[in-house]
């Protein structure tokens, strides 16, 4: 098996046609979730075009459909800027379930809405068709940066009933003080794959087709290198950014790269060009 994986995404396009050419590629290529859609942020539908859409998906390969819920409807469509979004994954929830495609839930924990998760899954779960439920804070990233007010806390999972913390992966997530503890005991881990997010756009699609792939990997871990390298280690941005005492969730990878933003605030002469970018071509992962 090659060390090397591509997958061909269309970002914010779910459902268009340039997604079904990207779910073909991958799955041409062995890529993953060539058989997934994931239905957040999709046009408003009625039910009726639902059903002919999710039809015309299943039949270009789709099995699962993906849906997104933050808690009831109110807090859902408030946080999800849209009015209607909660009954839209109700409906897309339903509409596949009825056509026989599976379902992969993911529930976003917020501070405000985590005593709205009980109740949710209550609706959920008469609707067939669940394969995946996920509940987990959201990443450290895009506008989740902008959150952090509202993140989850880890007092705040103890008031879920045990049938509903199964579904948290407590394995992955600690309190911020708990992260520096384990840090402080133990060498972090060496990392051993990097993902890279390269965004196309026409500015920049000639000069990228017209260099080999081997030529942009090695452009890309250049920047890598140098970027890391200008970045302490992770005991050193604990001892200088960890809060003690927080008890905010985090998995290890947002609480780093939360304390990277803050070591580059106060160094504007780092060059950035490897950050977490959605929009630019980035190194997600190292």
């Amino acid at each position: 098996m090659s060390d090397l994986g591509v997958d061909l995404i269309t970002g914010y396009s779910c459902g268009s046609s340039e997604e079904r050419e990207a779910k073909a590629f991958n799955a041409e290529h062995g890529q993953t979730a060539s058989w997934l859609l994931t239905a957040n942020g999709m046009p408003l539908r009625s039910e009726s075009d639902l059903m002919e859409f999710l039809a015309e998906q299943k039949e270009a390969g789709i099995t699962t459909v993906g849906v997104t819920f933050f808690g009831l409807r109110e807090h859902h469509d408030t946080f999800a800027r849209r009015k209607g979004d909660f009954e839209q994954m109700m409906l897309i929830s339903r509409t596949a379930a009825e056509i026989g495609l599976g379902r992969r839930e993911t529930i976003f924990l917020s501070h405000e809405g985590i005593r709205e998760v009980p109740s949710l899954l209550e609706f959920l779960d008469v609707i067939p068709g669940q394969r995946e439920r996920c509940i987990t804070p959201w990443d450290y990233r895009g506008r989740g940066k902008s959150l952090e007010k509202d993140r989850v806390t880890a007092s705040d999972i103890l008031t879920l009933p045990e049938p509903v913390r199964a579904f948290i992966n407590l394995g992955s997530y600690a309190s911020e003080a708990e992260w520096i503890k384990r840090i402080e005991a133990d060498a972090p881990p060496t990392k051993s794959k990097r993902v890279y997010l390269i965004t196309l756009w026409q500015d920049n699609i000639d000069r990228l087709e017209a260099m080999d792939c081997g030529g942009i990997l090695e452009e890309m871990r250049e920047v890598d290198d140098r970027f890391y390298q200008a970045i302490p280690s992770l005991p050193t941005l604990a001892q200088l950014y960890g809060r003690k005492t927080g008890d905010k969730l985090y998995a290890r990878r947002d609480l780093e790269w939360r304390w990277i933003d803050l070591y580059l605030e106060a160094h504007p002469e780092i060059e950035t060009a490897a950050r977490f970018d959605d929009l630019g071509t980035t190194i997600l992962w190292r």
